[in-house]
């Protein structure tokens, strides 16, 4: 079961880069999923974030695609580093 994210309007538009009207369009729409809850006495809506799992998952798939290029570009440098070495002791 994904477990599903709570933001205010302006939360979810600043980390989906959206201004507020657009969100706000797209919760009167009924494209974006919203809960009305009862704060200190005011009524405050919260969009539910579903991409918030998926963008978790994505930042570890990336993080590993990093670690693997970084480990072959370190193998490829050691590589040409050793040649580098072979050839400045042939000219001396």
């Amino acid at each position: 079961m994904q477990q599903q994210k709570l933001l205010t309007v302006t939360q979810y538009a600043s980390a989906h880069r959206m201004t507020m009207h657009k969100v706000i369009q797209q919760v009167r729409k009924g494209e974006l999923e919203s809960v009305l809850k009862d704060i200190e006495g005011k009524e405050v809506m919260f969009v539910v974030d579903k991409t918030a799992d998926s963008a978790d998952e994505k930042k570890l798939e990336s993080e590993t695609d990093y670690k693997r290029a970084y480990e072959t570009l370190l193998a490829e440098h050691r590589e040409l580093k050793a040649r580098y070495a072979a050839l400045l002791k042939g000219m001396i």
